[in-house]
């Protein structure tokens, strides 16, 4: 070994392996290498590293896989000329913040360590292109992950993750998405907003469904084995009409709200005050939206037949999904005072962003008042590990009308 250093000072040396060298400590004569830009000193007994391993400055790949660290090494937060860093196989519980200063980092693999979590401040290694987590306890992922705009591959294999944030849209550039072997028990629908994924694995989860668009996507290889995946299995069922219909009564009894003119009155028998001021019309969407402390009688008021409100209303509707309905409708209309006030409104806007389409008759809805599944066929350029090449897919309608519409191929799902 220390030949090998020795060999690697006389020609000024820009690589240097350790591997298997059974290294307790890293040779101080690695120091004097100052053109070193590859170290590998990984399958060693590593605990540590030196402090003056810093002064490489023009070191760009760090291999530590596989030795006995116990934590990140302080030292490395100082080598910023780091852009790939290898920390598979270790001991690391955990993660300091120092590591995310590491700004020109693009691979990092921390796979097969006892992480239990990720912390928030990995948005900070904005150029990243490669995350390697796989084999560790990781029960979530943080939100701001979903930052990393540079991401093309995600490893997460065999954790204990549970669900992905909607904020998954946000990593536009990701190719490759590996969760086998974790605890998955839905895929959000803001997946589908990864128009570059080429690789999905989700095989050995507990997922039943799959994203509604999900081939839409420009998949290449789609792995699901070992899922317990709906199947047909046909059921009578009665359903539940008057609730998910979704019957209003449109003419309260004693509103005077009801004397608009007929171009202004609102659909869903939602009534708001439309005057000339957006302001206005906004503050009422906002207390529309938090039916929690719905408007009473006197005022301006949800109107329905879903029991009493906490004002005792026997007529007030409580259920936000209505007046999210209602606006989202209003919004088509760009002339209209909802469409103006809405922009006052950023919370709502957020929420409406959560939005879909019945797959009948087009409306939006905020939530799927009705859980239907369609059967579709695996796409054959699509590689895949599947039993099966047909896979369940969501689909959203809004009430039972629609759902029991004629020629639709959608089944309901049986719990």
């Amino acid at each position: 070994m220390a030949e090998l250093v020795l060999r690697a000072l006389r020609g000024n040396s820009t690589s240097l392996n350790l591997t298997n060298k059974q290294l307790q400590q890293v040779p101080i004569a690695v120091i004097k290498l100052k053109a070193l830009r590859t170290l590998r000193i990984s399958n060693n007994y590593l605990i540590d590293l030196p402090p003056e391993i810093k002064t490489l400055r023009e070191l760009t790949e760090l291999n530590l896989g596989n030795n006995a660290f116990q934590h990140v090494p302080e030292v490395l937060f100082h080598m910023i000329s780091l852009q790939k860093l290898q920390l598979y196989g270790n001991l690391i519980s955990e993660i300091t913040s120092g590591l995310f200063g590491l700004e020109n980092l693009v691979f990092l693999n921390l796979s097969q360590n006892q992480l239990r979590s990720l912390p928030e401040e990995i948005y900070r290694l904005a150029r990243l292109e490669y995350l390697n987590v796989s084999n560790n306890e990781l029960e979530s992922i943080p939100v701001k992950l979903c930052l990393l705009q540079q991401l093309r591959e995600l490893h997460l294999a065999y954790n204990k993750i549970k669900s992905f944030p909607p904020e998954i849209k946000y990593l536009t550039n990701l190719r490759k998405l590996c969760v086998p072997r974790n605890q998955l028990e839905d895929l959000p629908e803001k997946l589908c907003f990864l128009r570059k994924l080429k690789l999905l694995d989700v095989a050995g989860n507990h997922l039943h469904i799959f994203p509604s668009r999900l081939m839409d996507l420009p998949l290449a290889e789609l792995y699901f084995e070992q899922n317990p995946l709906l199947t047909k299995h046909f059921v009578v069922t009665v359903q539940q009409e008057e609730v998910l219909r979704l019957k209003y009564s449109t003419k309260p009894q004693n509103s005077k709200y009801l004397n608009y003119p007929e171009k202004y009155k609102p659909s869903f028998g939602i009534a708001v005050p439309l005057n000339d001021s957006p302001v206005t019309v906004g503050k009422c969407l906002i207390l529309v939206w938090n039916l929690a402390l719905p408007y009473n009688s006197t005022a301006n008021t949800v109107w329905g037949n879903c029991g009493k409100n906490p004002y005792g209303n026997t007529n007030a509707l409580y259920h936000p999904e209505i007046a999210a309905r209602y606006i989202m409708k209003e919004l088509r209309d760009t002339s209209s005072y909802t469409y103006a006030a809405i922009k006052y409104y950023p919370a709502i806007r957020k929420m409406l962003d959560d939005s879909n389409t019945c797959a009948i008759c087009g409306e939006s809805l905020l939530n799927t008042w009705l859980e239907c599944v369609d059967f579709v066929k695996v796409k054959r350029m699509i590689k895949q590990s599947g039993v099966t090449p047909i896979i369940p897919v969501r689909v959203f309608l809004c009430s039972y009308n629609c759902f029991n519409s004629p020629d639709h191929h959608y089944y309901g799902v049986a719990v």
